[in-house]
């Protein structure tokens, strides 16, 4: 009998106990740590894509003013060139 206690079949036991405890802590512990940390970077990476939304809408009505506001300089300079050419 202290053969088998000190033999391979114990090692095969202890070595069911070590895996099954390992399993438990990962599925118990890791899975909801990663799953939390995983969760809260897609909520900054959402919150980074809304804020970029943003900035680019307002670049966009930024750069359209900018545009218009150039447009109206070419057209004074177009009538200022009419002016002195005549």
């Amino acid at each position: 009998m202290a053969t088998l206690a000190a033999g391979p079949a114990s090692a095969v036991v202890v070595c069911l106990l070590v895996l099954g405890a390992v399993y438990r802590l990962v599925t118990d512990t890791v899975v909801p740590l990663a799953t939390r940390a995983l969760d809260r970077h897609l909520a900054q990476v959402d919150a980074l894509l809304d804020q970029q939304r943003k900035e680019s809408a307002a670049l966009a009505r930024a750069l359209a003013s900018f545009e218009r506001a150039l447009q109206g300089i070419d057209a004074r300079l177009e009538r200022l060139e009419e002016k002195e050419t005549t």
